[in-house]
Formats: C-alpha cells, structure tokens, sequence
C-alpha cells in the first residue's frame, strides 16, 4: 500500500490507499485474501481436471490392451482349432 508520502517506484506492486486508516488496511487485506483463496481454488480444479483426465487416459489405455489380448487369444484359439480340423481330416482321409 502506498500513501501520498511514498515513492511507489519502490514498490513492485502499489496498491494506492491510506496506509494509515485501519479501516482502509482491512479492506485491502480482505480483498487479496479473496483473490488468494479464488487463486487456489481455481488452481486445485485445475489439478482435478487433469488428474480426472489422467485417470480416463490410463482406463482408455487399458480397454484398448485388453481388446489387444483378447484378439490375440481368438486368433490363437481359431488358428488351433483350425490345425485340429486339418489334423482330424488328415486322419479320416487315411482311414
């Protein structure tokens, strides 16, 4: 805060007020209490829109590696079956 009787070159961020007026303090300070607390609230919804986008990555990840491993099985499932056939057939035919 700075009063007529400072240099507010000195001051990275002047807030023009009368620095000695208890009434004026008060409601300064309140009002940077209120953008912190606006600040911090903004920054942990951030957090959880990121943490809640992680989580639907990593489930999006495992549905696409399950899909992955069960193609897999079925291709080995209907490729062994299809050599049983050509082995049963194989056996008929030398019979």
């Amino acid at each position: 805060m700075v009063d007529t009787n400072t240099d507010p070159r000195k001051v990275d961020f002047p807030i023009p007020a009368n620095d000695d007026a208890s009434k004026s303090i008060d409601i300064i300070l309140r009002k940077v209490a209120e953008a912190v607390q606006q600040g911090l609230e903004e920054r942990k919804a951030e957090k959880e829109k990121v943490k809640e986008e992680d989580t639907e990555q990593v489930q999006e990840e495992s549905v696409a590696a399950n899909e992955d491993e069960v193609k897999a099985e079925v291709a080995e499932t209907v490729q062994s079956e299809q050599s049983s056939e050509a082995s049963d057939e194989e056996e008929n035919n030398e019979a």
